[in-house]
């Protein structure tokens, strides 16, 4: 039996047997069915394209898992990076992203001024840690509960809440310091 043989069969049992963890796993990441699915096909795509890589002496499932879950981390980098609502809750205190933005305005300089503003938030947000944006993303972008959060992110509930706090938190800081620092301080 020639080795492309025995890993055709390799590859083909593994994703007979793993396909249904697979997408839980993936489930738990996304919360979203259709996304897992997505997911663990574009991570079996990316793992027979890569196969001349993988160390057979470890176990195929780590190896695919963490395939996996750095696709789904990727993923949310390049959502992070273009979308970002507004009007989502920033604080404890009921604060949302947009009322850092000015009132709306029918004239040039208030788009401008908009548009500022949208670049400093996603300044702050590029300088918080990864954790940071991913549970801000979930909680106050998508409008997670903390269970909902916590399946995502691979976390206990409570967990969630306390990360959540700190996040927000970061976000205030260096809000301040983008603040200090932007023309005009439109924050």
């Amino acid at each position: 039996m020639t080795s492309a043989t025995k890993r055709n069969r390799k590859l083909a049992s593994f994703i007979q047997s793993g396909s249904k963890k697979a997408t839980a796993y993936a489930y738990r990441l996304s919360g979203n069915w259709e996304e897992a699915a997505e997911l663990v096909q574009e991570a079996t795509f990316r793992m027979v394209c890569a196969w001349d890589s993988y160390d057979q002496a470890k176990p195929l499932e780590t190896w695919f898992l963490t395939i996996l879950r750095n696709l789904f981390y990727d993923s949310q980098k390049r959502s992070m990076r273009k979308n970002l609502s507004i009007n989502c809750p920033a604080g404890e205190e009921g604060e949302e992203y947009s009322e850092l933005l000015p009132g709306p305005k029918e004239n040039p300089t208030a788009d401008l001024e908009r548009e500022e503003t949208r670049e400093a938030v996603q300044t702050i947000l590029g300088r918080l840690t990864p954790r940071h944006r991913r549970i801000l993303r979930c909680c106050d972008m998508q409008g997670m509960d903390y269970e909902q959060a916590g399946r995502a992110l691979g976390l206990p509930k409570n967990t969630v809440g306390s990360q959540l706090s700190r996040a927000r938190q970061a976000f205030k800081r260096h809000a301040a310091s983008v603040a200090a620092t932007w023309d005009g301080g439109l924050l």
